[in-house]
């Protein structure tokens, strides 16, 4: 429930901003990811598996500072990690403009993933932003960790252990094309 209070109030504020001072992209793409189950129980073995899976992303930013260079703003990705759906709201999410073809930036947030039970951690990462290959669509690669991903040991399937709770970090490449609908 709060998953989607939280993209209710994330599209309400995009029907509020003015169109012409905020610029809204959409994101499809690939990643590759790396995750470690730890195990706080020193008896057990921390797991690790790795994998490919879809990303899909929404942001809004906008245009700060004398030299138009800084773009601050928010976003939504929604991922595919270990055959789970994730969903990471990026609260912070900044772009510095080298030139009029690139951009480099980084971002923070929070990300859950979908195990069964509420998993929660943690987002943070960096990117970098090809502006433009064709109009108004641009390629983005980005690097992404998430960290302390963590959930109540209540499953069937968990492993067993002393301790109740379980926690999992994640790192992610990203390879994506980024639709910018105001440019």
């Amino acid at each position: 429930m709060v998953i989607s209070k939280n993209i209710f109030f994330i599209f309400a504020t995009l029907l509020a901003c003015g169109a012409n001072a905020y610029e809204f992209n959409l994101a499809a793409g690939l990643q590759s990811y790396s995750v470690q189950q730890l195990e706080e129980d020193n008896s057990l073995p921390d797991e690790a598996e790795s994998g490919t899976g879809l990303h899909l992303g929404a942001s809004v930013k906008n245009n700060y500072g004398d030299s138009n260079k800084h773009w601050f703003g928010f976003g939504v990705d929604i991922d595919r990690i270990m055959g789970q759906k994730m969903l990471a709201l990026r609260a912070l999410d900044y772009e510095y403009e080298l030139n009029e073809a690139m951009r480099i930036g980084a971002f923070f947030g929070a990300a859950t993933l979908d195990t069964g039970l509420p998993q929660n951690g943690y987002y943070t990462g960096v990117n970098a932003s090809y502006l433009n290959i064709i109009d108004k669509l641009d390629l983005v690669v980005e690097a992404r960790y998430g960290s302390g991903l963590a959930r109540d040991r209540k499953l069937a399937s968990d492993p067993s252990g002393d301790r109740t709770d379980m926690f999992l970090d994640f790192t992610s490449i990203a390879l994506s094309l980024r639709w910018n609908f105001t440019r």
